[in-house]
């Protein structure tokens, strides 16, 4: 019994591990406007803060772990981590003086309100798509970061690169949220349809353990956030 209890309690540890690495990584995001000056604990905070958007992510899909809630966390991290970059950016280098640069950022911004406006009036949460576009725009956007600061000003080739990259996913995370019947956080572009292929595969094989209820897919359960979620 007590082995039992033990093991219960290390599964559930093991489960929330996700939500516990995006935590820290919104904890950790603002403490980069105070080490401005100091590229070398600017870049380890930075880079684990990385470490933690890759791991939480693959973690919870391994332990079978996502949640409402932890789509929430994770966007609200991402969210935090990118604000804190960019304001960090703008004091070090000459970011506000960069007018293309700025037009490009605040393309982006808006588009990201927007998406994420639209996830909360059609599925009732804040969350992004974790889309291989977001996915590369995320990857500039850490390379350029850093790059800048250790140069102690703008790159604005790369900054246009980052940018257009991060336009076009931010333009396919919208359209995923605004057609898609379910809340795909996982959906990898606009070609994959492999999660509608797989809740037509559910619907079409009912056949389960009746003492298990009913089966919900993973978008289906971010579809349906709890009171308490």
């Amino acid at each position: 019994m007590g082995v039992g209890r033990q093991t219960n309690t290390e599964v559930r540890a093991m489960r929330n591990l996700p939500n516990a690495l995006a935590a820290l990584r919104l904890l950790a995001a603002p403490t980069l406007l105070l080490l401005i000056h100091h590229p070398a604990a600017f870049t380890a905070v930075y880079l684990g803060c990385f470490v933690t958007d890759v791991l939480d992510g693959m973690l919870a899909r391994r332990l079978h772990a996502t949640t409402t809630m932890g789509a929430r966390l994770d966007s609200l991290a991402d969210f935090v981590l990118g604000a804190s970059a960019v304001v960090s950016l703008a004091i070090a280098t000459d970011l506000l003086t960069n007018v293309p640069v700025l037009v490009m950022l605040g393309a982006n911004m808006v588009l990201r309100v927007i998406m994420l406006a639209v996830a909360q009036t059609r599925f009732g949460f804040i969350a992004s798509v974790h889309t291989w576009a977001a996915k590369a725009t995320t990857g500039a956007l850490h390379i350029g970061i850093l790059a800048c600061l250790w140069l102690g000003r703008m790159s604005v080739p790369l900054a246009m690169v980052a940018g257009a990259i991060g336009l076009l996913a931010a333009c396919e995370q919208l359209i995923l949220v605004a057609t898609r019947p379910r809340f795909e956080p996982d959906c990898r572009g606009l070609w994959d349809r492999s999660t509608a292929s797989t809740d037509r595969s559910q619907n079409n094989n009912p056949a389960q353990d009746p003492q298990a209820g009913p089966r919900v897919s993973q978008s289906e359960s971010y579809t349906s956030p709890g009171p308490g979620a």
